[in-house]
């Protein structure tokens, strides 16, 4: 079973946003909201005879193999399920979007969603890969935040962060801490329900009474242009201490790696990629990406490994030349751990 994140409208989320609108509307405004959102569903079954129940909130969320619709799919088919112009504030009309439900029989499913403004379209927009509810858990630490923009780091595509929280089941107790554990917020979520918060520092942590999926939308504005990106959280308890980067950088685009120590005590990352080896040191509880660790970007043609002996995480960025005005297209990609067996359901 998945849950679709990303609402689009305020009905599905808190506090007082009209969804991923507002996150858009605050990187790059003013952005028409009668124009309205576009939102994507892509699945793509993995064998024969896989049935997919689509469930939309509007009706009431059901249970189990349930649903308004149901698809067919053969080994490898792919499925579209989207809606344009849906209405900002949003409503209470039918149209796929976030806070629907999908059940899955027969086999695994592969689910990416994507979703942007219609008066910008899809040169202002990301696609997430979606985890089954059987990989939730209740224990999220957030690698970056939007301190990570100021000075000595001065990662300005960290300007912009937010959280986008779902819960999959009712009365289900969220909060928010810092890397010292001080109380930042606190909310009550039911299933399929969403609350977006602003992240101001690295290392802010998410934590449920119940397991929780939470997807980040960052993005950067300034005088040279306009950018965002998003990432699906992996929950801490699957971090490892030994990751394979597979994104190289390429013509026009460079690779980054930002990297998280959510430890007491500095640790040490050994990296090797087709320019070299060696290793750089992550002070604790902060974030330092790949190229202040080794002085330069990924190489072109190149993955990279990297390991400790303690745990850390990570997120991939890829920055593409400007392709419309001053946008920028981003690739994006989270670090998965060499073994992750906890994602398939």
């Amino acid at each position: 079973m998945l849950f679709l994140p990303l609402p689009t409208g305020d009905n599905r989320a808190s506090p007082p946003f009209n969804g991923t609108y507002s996150i858009f509307n605050a990187i790059e405004p003013p952005i028409t909201a009668s124009r309205g959102m576009h939102y994507v569903v892509g699945v793509t079954a993995s064998s024969d005879n896989t049935a997919v129940y689509y469930d939309h909130w509007e009706n009431g969320l059901g249970t189990g193999p349930s649903g308004d619709e149901v698809v067919y799919l053969s080994k490898g088919q792919v499925h579209y399920f989207e809606s344009a112009s849906i209405p900002v504030p949003r409503g209470t009309n039918t149209y796929y979007d976030g806070g629907d439900r999908i059940f899955v029989s027969g086999s695994l499913l592969q689910l990416v969603v994507s979703t942007w403004t219609e008066h910008q379209g899809t040169v202002f927009s990301d696609a997430w890969e979606i985890y089954p509810r059987q990989a939730w858990e209740a224990a999220y630490t957030i690698p970056v935040g939007q301190d990570l923009a100021s000075p000595p780091r001065n990662y300005r595509d960290f300007t912009y962060v937010y959280a986008v929280i779902m819960s999959g089941s009712d009365n289900n107790a969220i909060q928010i801490r810092n890397a010292a554990g001080t109380l930042l917020a606190s909310t009550t979520l039911n299933r399929g329900k969403t609350y977006i918060y602003q992240v101001l520092t690295a290392g802010t942590t998410v934590s449920g009474s119940a397991p929780v999926q939470v997807q980040l939308m960052t993005g950067r504005r300034d005088t040279s242009g306009w950018e965002m990106r998003g990432y699906t959280m992996m929950p801490q308890s699957f971090w490892g201490n030994s990751y394979w980067a597979p994104v190289p950088s390429w013509r026009n685009a460079n690779t980054d790696v930002f990297l998280y120590n959510p430890n007491s005590a500095a640790i040490t990352v050994s990296f090797e990629d087709l320019a070299g080896s060696g290793s750089f040191s992550i002070p604790p509880r902060q974030t330092i990406n790949y190229r202040t660790g080794t002085g330069r970007y990924v190489p072109q043609n190149s993955g990279v490994h990297l390991s400790s002996t303690s745990t850390f995480w990570g997120i991939i960025l890829v920055k593409v030349q400007k392709l419309h005005f001053h946008a920028e297209t981003q690739r994006t990609q989270s670090l998965m751990p060499r073994a992750s067996s906890g994602i398939s359901p």
